[in-house]
């Protein structure tokens, strides 16, 4: 896990709940994996661009912040 997406868990407070015990989540290529549509031969198609990554909050459930990670 970069800094980068840790610095934004620990700061991170639930809307719902207003909890901050934070903690990612994520959705897997197969089952969760983000497209974009793209033409191919003039038919539509779908390019897979990567995963989702959630920062979650263990209270409640509740998903505060998401991010796609390229592949």
């Amino acid at each position: 896990m970069t800094e980068f997406y840790e610095s934004i868990k620990s700061k991170t407070i639930c809307t719902e709940c207003g909890g901050n015990d934070m903690g990612f989540t994520y959705l897997y290529e197969g089952s969760g994996e983000v497209k974009k549509q793209t033409k191919v031969l003039g038919m539509i198609a779908y390019q897979g661009i990567g995963n989702m990554l959630m920062i979650t909050c263990r209270k409640c459930g509740m998903v505060a912040k998401s991010f796609v990670i390229a592949k």
